[in-house]
This record gives C-alpha cells, structure tokens and sequence, in this order.
C-alpha cells in the first residue's frame, strides 16, 4: 500500500538487525522478502537525500519541506518510494529579481545526483522565464537610453502594485520538484 505524508508523520525506514527477521505478522521473512526490504531500504535513502538536496539548494523560495510518498515492506514499516518540495517559480516585481530567482530555481532543480524528468522540466521553465526576463530588461535598458525616456525603475513598476504581485504569485505559478517514483 502507498501513502502520502509529511516527514514529521513518517515512521523512519530504520530498522534494528533482530527485526530484519520478521514480518509484520511476525513471521520469519523469506530470501525474496528480505530482498524487497533491502531494495526498499536503498530506495527511501535515495529519495529522502533527493529531496534534502532540493530543499537546501532551493532556501528562500521553498515554500514548505519534502513530503513523501510512502510503500509498506514486507516487515511492515513504511518506506519512502517518491517525494517533492514545494518551490515557488513565479515572476518577481522586476526582471533582475525574476533572473536571480530562476537561476535559484534552476540550480535547486538540478541539486539531486540524479535528477528526474519532472525536475529537467523544472529547470527549462526557469530557463525559459530567465530568458523572458532579460529580454524584458535589454528592451527596458534600451528605452532608457534613449533621449527624454523615464527611468528603467519607473517603467517596470505596476500601476497598481498588489494586483500585479498577485497574479506573479498566483497558484498557477508555483510548481512542486519531485523525485522519480
């Protein structure tokens, strides 16, 4: 059986060597079974030093720690098989905060060993709203050099400053990495 849950709520995928042995029921595990907790034992390392990775590289733009998902072994304790942490991609008020922020995204993205799809997906969206943004900056630059222009501070704030923070940082723009399950 799989399950989702935050960490604090997990029991750990530890386990002493005399309960190595024995199932859930209590019974003596076979070679296969002993096995599939090895395998599950490798697995929930894997996963859970994935997400740390992501989570520290991610720092001010994480918006919550790893959550995982869980598989029951066969001596009953539960391990994780797959996770994701919550990182905020939305545009910032300026297009330099915007490139310091997806550079920021990208690099958590990339943290892992091995990152997964999900996460190379992550990184070209941060790449590509990177890209957007200096363009958005050399087209302000530009206009700033020209003769009579405001400056590039006035022309890249909002007429209305909360409503354009709101839509930058709307559900629709935050993303979650997640490990290969």
């Amino acid at each position: 059986s799989e399950s989702t849950a935050n960490p604090d709520q997990a029991t750990t995928a530890q386990t002493s060597g005399a309960d190595q042995q024995q199932g859930k029921n209590g019974q003596e595990l076979s070679a296969e079974e002993l096995q599939a907790v090895e395998e599950l034992k490798a697995r929930d390392r894997e996963v859970r030093a994935h997400e740390l990775a992501h989570l520290a590289s991610a720092g001010q733009h994480a918006r919550g720690g790893p959550s995982y998902t869980f598989q029951q072994g066969p001596d009953g304790r539960r391990y994780a098989i797959g996770g994701e942490v919550p990182i905020d991609v939305g545009e910032e008020k300026t297009p330099e905060q915007t490139i310091q922020k997806m550079r920021a995204v990208r690099s958590a993205a990339m943290a892992p060993a091995n990152p997964s799809p999900a996460d190379r997906s992550i990184a070209a969206s941060a790449s590509a709203l990177e890209a957007q943004a200096r363009q958005e900056l050399q087209a302000e630059q530009a206009k700033a050099a020209q003769p009579g222009s405001t400056t590039s501070t006035e022309q890249s704030q909002p007429a209305d400053a909360t409503s354009g923070e709101a839509s930058a940082t709307s559900s629709a723009t935050k993303r979650t990495i997640r490990a290969i399950a």
